[in-house]
């Protein structure tokens, strides 16, 4: 080969060498960056129950699915096709693509799949520190009160995203993801397995607890004396039957469902009405009910629900009659002891059940806890007892008023004694609604009728109150308000007619006559309370 066509040659070999190089080191470079180029990361929820649940299973050899273990239908569930469920049930493989890239967390184990999503309400519940708010970057940012937040997100990502970041903010004092949970019922057990179907004392009540524990001779104390201030009961928990003619003029316009966010309070356990029905058979005409929804017809509550009903309670009621027994929760505590600051009374039934830990919230420290007994004055076997437990109440002989199928006429439970003590509450306070806590509590003490156990014990607490005797005087010892004093002229004479009107809750119950300032020694006593007396 010539030495020009040779050097030609190689010159071109060059170029074509160093022309591949190049491509080569473009190549690498693209690949690195192709590679090392983060995606962008969705927060859309791709999976989506339409169902509250604790715990879901999926079993591959039987091709079936279970909701805290009720069967379901995949497809009906998350809303998909059936050729969709039927390839989630043909391996392990599909079936961890379907909830890949979601909230869901799913283990398997022996051909099981058990799937939990602790983000399904998408919302967080924050306890922040005083120094500084953070941003929550939350679609939704409601404070319970001073300090704590409820937040909401569009999608349950979010909510999972926000929950990472803000667990690692120094300015978080706590963080709790908002808790799904299935309430276990408090016992409600038909009068024909507890005891006989004897008629109440007093036809005229529907609850024995009423006369037994005098709150119908309290009640006719405040309807004959007047002058009594408003008090609010609010129910938190499951709704009642407001519409039924039953509760005409009895329930305040201001009650919400806070499980669905909307003023559907329909019952969603049957018992609701029934508690209310006590209340109101408890109660004189100046008392109202504010029923608070938290828990759907399915049993489930959520944490944030429970919470946001304590503060609407404590903001709006009197007294709170707390209808379930659910799982501790800090944020919960911390909303008991803002009710407690400001002397609004929770009451709360004590039950026997191994399905919870404890007996929450009625062991909180916060809260009046009440016990059941029978008509006998007997410990009933469905009641929570501990040294936690304060008083006890009547729980059987609720007459069934609202399901015309049923041929049970009367009903036993731990939650009628705890709304008997609501409704005392609610009658101590029409003439004293400045009462600290600790006043309704020692009021209650006072007319405790002692059991068990001498003084306070693990059944019956301090015992069960019995207004019976009570009269006016013990419920107001304010001195009447004289508003007018009327005679017939300035001559006195051996008999001369005297009218005073006064204007007070206790009314005149006395009157004499004396020349000095001093307390008189005697009074002369009248039988009939008035505003308006005529003595002569």
């Amino acid at each position: 080969m010539q030495p020009n066509k040779r050097a030609k040659l190689n010159k071109i070999l060059i170029i074509i060498t160093i022309i591949l190089v190049v491509i080569t080191i473009i190549c690498a470079i693209s690949y690195i960056i192709i590679k090392n180029k983060k995606t962008e990361e969705s927060y859309e929820d791709r999976v989506i129950a339409k169902n509250y649940f604790m715990e879901m299973t999926i079993d591959l050899h039987k091709k079936e699915a279970k909701r805290d273990g009720n069967q379901i239908n995949l497809k009906d569930e998350f809303d998909i096709t059936e050729e969709q469920q039927n390839l989630i049930l043909s391996s392990e493989t599909e079936l961890l693509n379907f909830f890949a890239d979601s909230t869901f967390e799913v283990n398997i184990k022996e051909g099981v799949a058990y799937i939990t999503n602790k983000y399904q309400t998408k919302k967080l519940l924050v306890e922040i520190s005083e120094e500084s708010t953070p941003n929550f970057h939350a679609e939704n940012v409601d404070e319970v009160q001073k300090g704590i937040y409820i937040l909401s997100y569009d999608t349950q990502k979010k909510a999972r995203a926000a929950y990472e970041n803000l667990s690692t903010s120094n300015n978080i004092k706590n963080i709790d993801i908002d808790t799904v949970s299935k309430i276990t019922s408090v016992n409600d057990v038909s009068q024909t397995v507890y005891g006989s179907n004897e008629s109440n004392e007093n036809n005229q009540y529907k609850s024995l607890g009423v006369t037994k524990m005098g709150l119908d001779n309290y009640q006719k104390i405040i309807e004959e004396n007047g002058n009594p201030s408003d008090v609010i009961i609010s129910t938190i928990g499951y709704g009642a039957c407001i519409d039924n003619d039953y509760f005409v003029g009895k329930i305040d316009e201001n009650y919400y469902n806070f499980i669905e966010d909307s003023k559907n309070v329909k019952e969603t356990v049957p018992q609701g009405s029934r508690i209310l029905e006590v209340i109101k058979e408890s109660t004189t005409h100046n008392v109202k009910i504010l029923p608070l929804v938290v828990v759907n017809n399915e049993n489930y509550t959520t944490t944030s629900a429970i919470v946001k009903a304590i503060q609407y309670a404590t903001t709006n009621s009197d007294v709170i009659c707390y209808e379930l027994a659910n799982n501790e929760n800090t944020i919960i505590d911390l909303m008991l002891k803002k009710a407690f600051t400001e002397n609004k009374p929770v009451c709360c039934a004590t039950i026997s059940n191994k399905d919870l830990n404890g007996d929450y919230p009625a062991n909180n420290s916060t809260t009046i806890a009440i016990s059941s007994i029978d008509k006998s004055e007997n410990f009933a076997d469905y009641s929570g007892k501990g040294s936690y437990v304060d008083f006890s109440a009547y729980s059987t002989d609720v007459e069934e008023i609202f399901n015309k199928t049923s041929t049970i006429s009367k009903w036993s439970g731990a939650q009628y004694s705890n709304a008997h003590i609501a409704s005392a509450i609610a009658l101590i306070k029409t003439y004293h609604k400045q009462y600290t806590i600790l006043e309704i509590y020692n009021e209650l003490r006072n007319w405790c009728n002692d059991l068990g156990d001498e003084g306070k014990d693990e059944l019956y607490g301090y015992g069960v109150p019995d207004f019976s005797k009570i009269q006016i005087s013990d419920i107001d010892n304010d001195m009447p308000e004289i508003q007018e004093i009327v005679y017939e002229n300035n001559t006195w004479e051996k008999s001369k007619n005297i009218q005073i009107k006064a204007n007070d809750n206790i009314r005149i119950f006395g009157w004499t006559v004396t020349n000095s300032d001093k307390e008189p020694g005697k009074w002369n006593h009248v039988e009939t309370l008035t505003p308006t007396l005529d003595v002569s």
